[in-house]
């Protein structure tokens, strides 16, 4: 006889959500699929890049006239990334909180560049929920491993017997990107409703409102996935936070959202994260059995 979780049981663990990552794996809702009674909803089919500018265009034009004022402040912000992509050694650090109903979720997330090799952790903990994902991709593929064991301070165990390999044009249309792009949000002038350029501490600071429907269109094929949804969250608001120097090499993303996802009901969940970029690398990709430190944050 197949185990059925109690409706209760079915209403806490799956209001257990978390902040979006901007980084190789945005982390999204995160819904035991264990407990989840149905199968994510179907992928969209190839993502729709219209939503997005020209990025080779607007990096060609920093590169014949890298002056700040010819480009708007979501502009900037876009190259900020854009720049960090291109880097073969590099890595980031995520760390941040969602909160929903009566849990508080910790999130951590780690993202890994060795040339042409890429890695992404997402975990999630609390006294209710723990589950994560592991990606390794190289040229040809994706492969995902399930966690188990999670503890409270971003540690778990990995099993081989896990994995599932997909294409990495599979991997984008499940998962909303392939692990080389660091930021998943469509940010565009199809897409952004307030920006605002600050300088701080010699610092440039780009203040970002998106489209809750438009910008997450990526975004949201990750939620099904990662939560077993059999319908797409619904945002109310996405607001972005970039931080980079005055050459444009982005340092930290903090992400503010509200959204509703539908598990037995209207669940409404909020979670910031930021994510801190390191632009010199000196990280190895993990081996399956290893463990990243997040006290480094």
């Amino acid at each position: 006889m197949k185990f059925k979780p109690k409706i209760s049981t079915i209403v806490i663990t799956s209001i257990v959500v978390t902040s979006a990552v901007a980084g190789g794996l945005a982390i999204g809702i995160i819904l035991g699929k264990a407990l989840s009674p149905k199968a994510p909803i179907a992928p969209a089919g190839k993502i729709d890049t219209g939503l997005e500018d020209d990025y080779a265009a607007l990096l060609k034009r920093h590169e014949e006239n890298p002056s700040v004022d010819q480009f708007r402040p979501y502009e900037l912000a876009n190259i900020s990334w854009l720049k960090f992509g291109q880097l073969e050694d590099s890595y980031s650090v995520s760390i941040g909180e969602v909160e929903a109903a009566i849990v508080k979720q910790k999130i951590f997330a780690v993202d890994v560049r060795n040339g042409d090799k890429f890695f992404t952790e997402s975990l999630s903990y609390s006294g209710i929920k723990k589950c994560g994902s592991r990606f390794y991709q190289d040229s040809s593929s994706v492969q995902e491993y399930t966690a188990s064991g999670i503890k409270e301070n971003g540690t778990a165990t990995w099993n081989e017997n896990t994995l599932v390999t997909n294409s990495l044009e599979g991997h984008e249309e499940n998962w909303g990107k392939t692990l080389d792009r660091p930021v998943i949000y469509n940010i565009s002038e199809k897409t952004v409703l307030k920006e605002e350029l600050l300088e701080e501490n010699g610092k440039y600071v780009v203040n970002l409102e998106l489209d809750p429907i438009l910008s997450v269109q990526r975004y949201i094929r990750q939620m099904a996935m990662i939560s077993s949804l059999d319908r797409y969250p619904e945002f109310k608001y996405v607001k972005l936070k970039f931080t980079f120097d005055k050459e444009l090499n982005i340092e930290e993303l903090t992400s503010d959202e509200s959204y509703v996802v539908y598990v037995v009901g209207k669940n409404e969940s909020h979670g910031v994260l930021t994510q801190k970029f390191h632009r010199e690398g000196g990280k190895t990709i993990l081996g399956l059995t290893d463990n990243f430190d997040y006290k480094e944050f």
